[in-house]
């Protein structure tokens, strides 16, 4: 029996096991691997200058020779390169860029017509939704005597500017119900913009009718022409025009989901365990810029959604990437998107791709599907631009990439540096756009409760909005002096939407009898008419001091006053 000191190393063995088992499992892949001989394999433990073990056919020296057809493992590391990767020339940031300028004017920018002869978005909003009160009030048979509905007035432009600056500053004082904006009950409580611009009635019945399709021309659910996204689709497409006019976006790109919260039942609605702010809701797919937040593009996710012929997730980049093709941008994606048809075809395209990768991804090398615990190690391949890495950090991450190296670099961490590789430092650095938007949006976000999914769409579109206008501040390279954080930002945009528009009031009180004429006319008793009842003057207490008295249906015509039958409407006239 052989000694103890003959024997491989412990790591040594459980590789080659598991080096072996890959190239057995996958015999009928496409790469190379297969091909090479299991002892021409140089296996450390981990101890290497790179703090990286390096798993490649043993050679004195030259880097591995790639075919564009065929995968390679690479060898010396310090080495690769990534040919034919050109530069970004376009240029970059907001469109928008006077010296002074408030932040109605950035905001509006997005709201103005996106094409010659169009409509506003502030038009469009205005027209639907007095068009669906018509439509509400046609359809239903009977209202109520005591109906609100009653009380409608058409919504004027500035009217409905005054509405969304009203929705906006909910998310920047934020409280549980919409009726407590209102509420005068606890003083220290007590938000007097809200009561100045709106009564809560009215605030409440336009968002009844807020609207922004036409309910006359929806197509009904089982037909060809019906549509998920019909009740918000013009202000996605109207935004989605804007937000892409706006903005010139960066060299790095970022594509991921977000969920609108709501917990209602929908066909839209999906779940996202990794999510922290929202878990339930309509799924978006967001193109971001990178170094900014800015979001450039959106689109939903619906039930049946078709599918190329490379998968569903390719054709979601596929259609947010379209206007942004042949420029030369980096687009970084999760594991979710990235597949090796994504890089390949996009680099035809002029568009070069980093994202981590599931190792059950068709085409990819076999040495990609081998299992590492040793942090630090490393496995890489190239095929021409395409870079395959399998990296052990605090768990095995895998990575394709048409435009990194496998290089090992320095990185700065909360102790002191490491060595990663090129490509996870590339990835980590671009993949955030996405979360910055949502961290920013959702952190002055007026939600509240709606049994409506779409007016939760539209209402976060218009957040996600704001959110891009004071992107477009930040970014704009003319402004001189300090500039405004994004809380004192949304404080001007709410007072300039708002301006000086005041819901026009009754005057409350007495009709005008003299206190002379009431103790000194006649006065007589009588039944209040059409059924109504009203508190009785001298015996109800005012509002706020606990009990407020019965409401009687007996009232003195001339004074225009609730009285009770008796002594109440002596004393009142005495």
């Amino acid at each position: 029996m052989a000694s103890s000191s003959q024997r491989p190393a412990k790591s040594t063995r459980r590789a080659q096991f598991v080096l072996a088992d890959s190239i057995i499992d996958n015999s009928d892949s496409d790469s190379n691997f297969s091909d090479v001989n299991l002892m021409d394999f140089d296996i450390s433990d981990g101890s290497s200058d790179d703090d990286a073990s390096v798993v490649g056919p043993r050679d004195d020296g030259g880097d591995a020779i790639s075919n564009d057809g065929v995968w390679t493992v690479i060898r010396n590391l310090t080495n690769d390169k990534c040919p034919n990767v050109n530069d970004f020339t376009s240029p970059i940031g907001p469109v928008f860029v006077p010296p002074e300028a408030t932040a109605v004017d950035y905001f509006e920018r997005f709201f103005a017509p996106t094409e010659q002869g169009g409509v506003s978005l502030w038009e469009h909003l205005v027209i639907e939704t007095n068009k669906y009160k018509e439509y509400y009030t046609r359809n239903k048979q009977v209202l109520k005597q005591h109906s609100k509905v009653h009380k409608w007035k058409d919504v004027t432009e500035e009217q409905m500017k005054a509405f969304i600056g009203t929705i906006l500053n909910m998310g920047i004082n934020r409280k549980k119900t919409i009726e407590s904006y209102w509420d005068s009950t606890n003083w220290s409580q007590i938000v007097p913009p809200f009561k100045e611009t709106f009564t809560q009635d009215t605030f409440k019945l336009i968002l009844r009718f807020f609207h922004v399709s036409d309910s006359d021309q929806e197509p009904e659910k089982g037909t060809p022409e019906y549509d998920q996204l019909y009740k918000f689709r013009p202000v996605l497409e109207h935004l989605n025009k804007a937000w892409q006019k706006e903005f010139n976006l960066g060299h790095v790109l970022s594509i991921d989901e977000s969920i609108v919260g709501f917990k209602g039942r929908h066909p839209l609605v999906n779940y996202i365990r990794i999510k922290k702010h929202h878990q339930w809701g309509p799924k978006e797919y967001n193109l971001c810029d990178s170094a900014t937040g800015y979001c450039s593009q959106t689109m939903y996710h619906t039930k049946g959604m078709t599918k190329g012929v490379s998968g569903q997730p390719f054709s979601v980049c596929e259609a947010l990437m379209e206007p942004h093709i042949n420029k030369n941008h980096h687009l970084i994606v999760d594991n979710y998107y990235t597949s090796v048809d994504l890089c390949e075809k996009f680099l035809t395209k002029g568009t070069y791709v980093t994202g981590t990768v599931r190792a059950g991804r068709v085409k990819l090398p076999n040495e990609m599907k081998v299992k590492m615990k040793n942090k630090g190690e490393i496995l890489a391949s190239r095929k021409g631009n395409l870079l395959a890495v399998s990296w052990v950090d605090r768990k095995q991450v895998r990575l394709l990439s048409t435009c990194s190296t496998a290089n090992m670099v320095e990185k700065e961490v909360f102790n002191g540096t490491r060595k990663v590789p090129q490509v996870v430092v590339d990835y980590n650095s671009g993949m955030g756009g996405v979360d910055q938007s949502d961290q920013m949006t959702d952190q002055y976000s007026g939600e509240f409760r709606t049994v409506k999914l779409w007016k939760k769409v539209v209402l976060h579109l218009i957040d996600r909005t704001a959110t891009n206008a004071y992107t477009c501040y930040k970014a704009n390279p003319n402004i001189v002096g300090k500039k405004m954080d994004h809380h004192r930002f949304l404080i001007q945009l709410v007072e300039g939407l708002i301006g000086d528009y005041r819901e026009p009031r009754k005057h409350v009180g007495r009709p005008s009898c003299s206190p002379v004429a009431r103790k000194t006319a006649r006065h007589f008793l009588e039944v209040i008419p059409d059924g109504k009842r009203k508190k009785c003057t001298v015996c109800a207490k005012p509002r706020g001091q606990g009990y407020k008295g019965s409401r009687i249906g007996t009232w003195c015509k001339d004074c225009g006053v609730g009285l009770c039958k008796g002594a109440c409407f002596n004393s009142y006239h005495t």
